[in-house]
């Protein structure tokens, strides 16, 4: 299971109450605009992500990749999210109801314009700007995951 961790650019913190479509248009709501991804953490190793931006707008997520020229100077490049660098977009199911908060994940990359199938389980947390995704891996063998933790033997990813 792959684990991922994102910073809000400008996110919004929305309270909902106990009902399940209030629930999802909080977070659906607070997910959209663009979002940092800083790192992955996979066979129980976290690392850095590259300069990697991910776009919401509704349930889907542009993904957009980019290295720094190597003629611009570092302290004059900025990033923005540009069609030449949008490789994927990921669309998500969002289910805030259940705990923890699941979701699934299908990804359309931009070459072949359809989605992968079945859709990946997983869950997410949203603690003020920083986004929390856990995807089930291969050998989860087709369950959601319950918790935020990357085993060394798991090929389960989360991403912050």
């Amino acid at each position: 299971m792959n684990a991922s961790v994102m910073v809000a650019l400008g996110s919004l913190v929305l309270l909902a109450g106990d009902n399940p479509d209030a629930l999802l248009q909080a977070d659906l709501k607070q997910l959209q605009g663009t979002w940092v991804h800083v790192s992955t953490e996979q066979f129980g190793v976290k690392r850095p992500e590259p300069r990697t931006l991910w776009v919401f707008e509704g349930n889907r997520a542009r993904v957009h990749f980019s290295d720094r020229p190597h003629d611009v100077d570092v302290s004059n490049w900025r990033f923005r999210p540009e069609p030449i660098n949008h490789l994927l977009t990921h669309q998500f199911t969002l289910d805030p109801a259940q705990s923890p908060k699941a979701l699934d994940e299908q990804t359309e990359y931009k070459a072949s314009k359809t989605l992968t199938s079945p859709p990946r389980l997983g869950i997410y947390k949203l603690e003020g700007d920083t986004l929390t995704i856990c995807l089930a891996g291969y050998h989860d063998n087709g369950q959601r995951p319950s918790e935020f933790t990357v085993a060394k033997e798991s090929d389960r990813a989360s991403t912050f």
